[in-house]
């Protein structure tokens, strides 16, 4: 499971490598090395206007390569922006997965559009902007231009020639959003948005990964890591500690984190019997269990409340498989909390 996770992870990264580089850095300064189409300004009918070559998808259903012309109004141009820039002192400077959803959200990414419907932003697209590095500034510059080229694509009643494999689509959506960074540039309209709205929430209340093979967003509120920080202090240091010599003694340890309670969308990850024998089979050391089933509470109730709604089942996050629970309890949780 995981070398597939890895694999498919760099397959997506390589199809993006090209297109998505941010053409912004830290301060908000313009890349000037990136190739860029011609774009003009037409005063006379107030809208940005280029032309430029892409696949598009044909009547036979092959690929065809057209020259499209592209006519964007300028209020077009300035309407998502607006949208965006105005919430952004609602999201966090240095982005996590909630910030990403809410931009798609705002700018209505995840809607299919008429023409190009494939290109509807999923949790995996979310996810990899997340786990992208990009700064808040960054992210509005990359998303908006995908909104302002599959608006122009709706407007030209053009569909982009897709390749077959799902997660290169976006990458052919960068490839014509390029020219719309320019459009957005061309004015200073964008600098102006940075300096108007400067503020975007600092720090790290919480902390953002991804789970399952779906890659669902994922939140979990700082204060998990210090409750859970505390008592696995209080159990390690407790001079009676458990010792592992029967399954009886892992399942106290995971009743002292409440690993048998109802949990919501994932109570199928409740641990029984069998799943008690299979670490003292596997000869786990206390600590290394205490830190595991720590960590499998952090992410078990930050699946119900962080990201649901009062034990809500309609919002609760379910985790498929106790693998995929423990591998997010390895990789994100217990670095955090040892």
């Amino acid at each position: 499971m995981k070398t597939n996770f890895v694999f498919v992870l760099l397959s997506f990264l390589l199809a993006f490598s090209v297109s998505i580089q941010p053409a912004w850095g830290q301060k908000g300064k313009k890349d000037k090395s990136a190739k860029k189409e011609e774009v003009t300004f037409n005063q006379e009918t107030d809208e940005y206007v280029f032309t430029k070559i892409i696949p598009v998808e044909g009547s036979n259903g092959r690929e065809e390569k057209k020259e499209v012309s592209f006519k964007v109004p300028r209020k077009r141009v300035e309407d998502p922006l607006m949208k965006v820039f105005q919430i952004k002192k609602q999201l966090h400077c240095n982005t996590f997965c909630s910030d990403v959803k809410r931009i798609v959200q705002e700018l209505g990414l995840d809607v299919p559009t008429e023409f190009n419907p494939k290109l509807a932003f999923n949790e995996g697209d979310i996810a990899f902007y997340a786990e992208g590095g990009y700064d808040l500034v960054d992210l509005i510059y990359e998303l908006t231009s995908r909104k302002l080229a599959l608006q122009a694509l709706d407007v030209a009643e053009k569909t982009l020639a897709l390749p077959k494999a799902r997660e290169k689509w976006q990458g052919e959506l960068s490839a014509l959003a390029d020219s719309f960074q320019e459009v957005i540039d061309m004015d200073g309209k964008f600098n102006g948005f940075i300096e108007t709205y400067p503020d975007c929430i600092p720090g790290q209340p919480v902390i953002s990964f991804t789970i399952n093979k779906e890659r669902t967003c994922f939140l979990v509120d700082k204060f998990r890591l210090d409750t859970a920080k505390k008592k696995i202090s209080k159990l390690i240091d407790d001079e009676k500690v458990i010792e592992l010599s029967s399954w009886t003694d892992v399942q106290k340890i995971a009743d002292f984190f409440g690993l048998r309670d109802r949990t919501g969308c994932n109570d199928h990850l409740r641990p029984d019997r069998g799943d008690f024998q299979f670490f003292i089979e596997e000869d786990i050391s206390t600590e290394d269990l205490i830190f595991l089933f720590a960590g499998r509470q952090v992410v078990l109730d930050a699946a119900r409340e962080d990201n649901g709604d009062n034990n809500d089942n309609d919002n609760c996050i379910r985790i498929n498989e106790t693998g995929d629970l423990d591998f997010a309890v390895k990789t994100f949780i217990i670095p955090l909390i040892n």
